[in-house]
């Protein structure tokens, strides 16, 4: 009787392959390799992938990232291996990456955690609601206490992510508790998620945590924060909207602006009369176009 072939194809590869264990072509950039990684974080991470061998090819993976993510690392590996790559890639190259056989057959094993949002480098925060939170059919059968246990325990940030968006779906308003966590949460992604639920679900009493998150923040998520504090529509998130158009980096202060036209805060424009002197050209002409269509200059 001939030897049962392996569910999972990928132990097969050599140990010492990284690049074939990520998928990877010699060639792969920073963030291919990224992308890459944590792709086969959400398939094979122990926190979703309790099987023997899946586990033990995530902790190949781990090892793989370690080397490939590490350029001092990846010289040393390359140059053991005679391999023959260049790495150090400009930036905006994009090099043709290896496709791995075996990915289309196991994802149909691990759809649930294969997520489209975070295979990104980074998330540049204007994606819209709708498609930010669209989450896979298998996602969304889980249970609310599964979820809630991959939220809460997972020691992976995008599995943690996922969780809260289908959390965010499924229970919608009923699920604020696990959305206030999620803003403390150590990783942006989640974050993120959190803080953009706060917007789509209109939940008015979660104005203050937002406005506290935003001095902690970076750039990016105050954009986010912005977006999703206009998005409450009432007087108090309008006036600290105003207060925002006055943020000291140029691109905040533009995406304030440009929210402040888009739900037609008009009203509020003296207040932000001064940006017509803005040093960033584009709020200029944003503000005395305003102006001027409101009749006030």
């Amino acid at each position: 009787m001939g030897k049962k072939k392996s569910r999972f194809p990928e132990v097969m590869i050599s140990q010492d392959d990284y690049y074939k264990i990520l998928g990877v072509a010699v060639q792969a950039n920073t963030d291919d390799i990224k992308k890459a990684y944590r792709k086969l974080m959400l398939k094979y991470h122990p926190d979703v992938a309790s099987e023997p061998l899946k586990v033990d090819y995530f902790e190949q993976v781990v090892r793989a990232y370690k080397v490939l993510s590490d350029h001092k690392k990846r010289d040393e590996y390359n140059q053991s291996h005679r391999i023959h790559s260049n790495i150090h890639q400009t930036k905006g190259s994009k090099p043709k990456t290896e496709v791995n056989q075996y990915s289309k057959t196991e994802s149909k094993r691990f759809g649930h955690f294969k997520f489209n949002l975070f295979n990104r480098s980074k998330s540049n925060g204007h994606e819209s609601n709708d498609d930010f939170f669209k989450i896979p059919k298998e996602i969304r059968s889980l249970s609310i206490d599964r979820l809630k246990e991959q939220l809460l325990q997972s020691s992976n940030k995008y599995v943690r992510a996922e969780a809260l968006k289908a959390i965010v779906v499924q229970w919608g308003k009923q699920g604020y508790k696990l959305i206030t966590h999620g803003l403390g949460d150590q990783s942006r992604e989640v974050k993120e998620v959190a803080v953009r639920a706060i917007g789509k679900l209109k939940i008015r009493q979660g104005l203050t945590p937002l406005i506290e998150l935003y001095p902690k923040s970076g750039p990016n998520m105050r954009k986010v924060i912005i977006r999703s504090i206009a998005s409450l529509e009432i007087a108090k998130s309008n006036e600290w909207l105003v207060k925002s158009c006055y943020d000291s980096n140029d691109y905040v202060r533009l995406e304030a602006v440009k929210t402040l036209k888009k739900y037609k805060l008009y009203s509020y424009l003296p207040k932000i009369k001064g940006l017509a002197h803005d040093r960033n050209p584009e709020i200029n002409e944003l503000v005395k176009g305003m102006l001027k269509t409101q009749g006030l200059l």
